[in-house]
């Protein structure tokens, strides 16, 4: 008897979290998502750029790269 109410005390208490770990887990799930989108439109743009500087012509590839190192602006990353 005393491990069926041990039983049923258990699984009452965690029929009473679970809402509260589903919210929980949902928030930090949305977190994650939001994270990833970011970085997923981030990873887009860098494409669109190296696609870009890829179509130059490399005559144009030099000059801006002479041109980047004398005008003082740093590099824009290219890793995170």
């Amino acid at each position: 008897m005393p491990l069926l109410e041990l039983l049923v005390v258990v699984f009452a208490l965690l029929a009473i979290a679970t809402p509260f770990i589903t919210l929980v887990l949902l928030g930090k799930y949305n977190k994650l998502r939001e994270n990833l989108d970011q970085l997923a439109e981030e990873n887009s743009r860098q494409h669109t750029s190296f696609q870009r500087d890829n179509s130059l012509p490399p005559s144009t590839r030099l000059r801006q790269s002479q041109v980047n190192l004398h005008s003082g602006l740093p590099f824009p990353r290219l890793l995170q």
